[in-house]
């Protein structure tokens, strides 16, 4: 399946998601839809069809300020909810966010200032709450002063105590 993000640019495309924005989010909690085609002019306002396999399948609204990204709206249609759909576009927006990462079968580690993690769980969070009865999440800080990446220190450091290289 292939899942890709593509731009609303007018009205006509935007009113082809607002059953699954008006389902998917409480009235108090969305744009009146006029608002949403005024922001359409925004240029800090990206707002995107979640396309699977060339089909609409969601909606992916986010502001993207430079110094950090606010994901406002992000919507999986619930008859495809369950397909991995939201894994996949949650994963394409951490790595376009510039962040190190590195996905492993147990979590995704996040590498970077206080500022840039903190934001990217905080719009991860963002793009789960709208869809889940229940987030769980385990967060582990290693902070150390540096430059450094520990992400492949660590793992040089390893290799050269066993004098071999270790499976990545």
């Amino acid at each position: 399946m292939k899942i890709e993000l593509k731009p609303i640019t007018a009205h006509n495309e935007l009113i082809l998601i607002k059953e699954i924005y008006e389902k998917s989010f409480p009235s108090d909690e969305r744009r009146h839809f006029e608002n949403l085609t005024h922001q359409l002019k925004n240029k800090l306002f990206y707002p995107n069809f979640i396309l699977s396999d060339g089909n609409i399948s969601g909606l992916f609204f986010y502001w993207d300020f430079k110094e950090f990204r606010y994901l406002e709206h992000f919507a999986v249609d619930e008859k495809l909810r369950g397909n991995g759909i939201g894994r996949k576009v949650m994963i394409d927006f951490i790595d376009k966010s510039g962040i190190t990462y590195k996905l492993t079968p147990m979590g995704t580690i996040l590498e970077g200032s206080w500022e840039e993690v903190m934001n990217v769980i905080s719009s991860c969070f963002k793009i789960l709450e709208p869809q889940a009865n229940r987030i769980y999440s385990t967060i582990k800080i290693d902070y150390r002063k540096g430059d450094e990446s520990r992400m492949t220190s660590k793992i040089n450091k390893i290799e050269k105590l066993l004098e071999k290289p270790v499976n990545k």
